[in-house]
């Protein structure tokens, strides 16, 4: 499982600048709606989708600087020392990937529900 995760979090390492991008300008806009003074901020139109856009990037970010450091699995040539500290991590990263496939669920639901709330308040 952990080795899958590995894999695609190497293969879309490229999206880093872009998801990066994406997170700052959706905390930008959530903080300028939140905080600020002008017309803009007062009608709350675009607080859900940039707070759903902030949410996502940020467990993107968190995936992608991740998972690409999966240690690989230990051969029996190796010294028992080196296997149970590779064993060692790796379980740490199996309880990453539980906690990310957790709130990969969670985050779903949320947008899911935010998003028809907002369909329906302001279309």
């Amino acid at each position: 499982m952990i080795d899958g995760l590995s894999l695609i979090a190497v293969k879309i390492k490229w999206a880093k600048p872009l998801i990066n991008t994406i997170l700052l300008i959706s905390l930008c806009i959530f903080v300028f709606i939140i905080f600020g003074n002008t017309s803009f901020a007062a009608d709350d139109t675009y607080l859900i989708p940039s707070l759903t856009a902030l949410i996502w990037s940020l467990f993107a970010c968190s995936f992608l600087y991740t998972f690409p450091y999966v240690p690989n699995k230990t051969t029996k040539n190796d010294s028992l020392i080196k296997r149970l500290k590779n064993r060692l991590l790796r379980s740490y990263y199996y309880v990453l990937a539980i906690i990310a496939a957790a709130s990969c669920f969670a985050v779903l639901i949320l947008s899911f529900r935010m998003i028809t709330i907002w369909l329906r308040t302001y279309l």
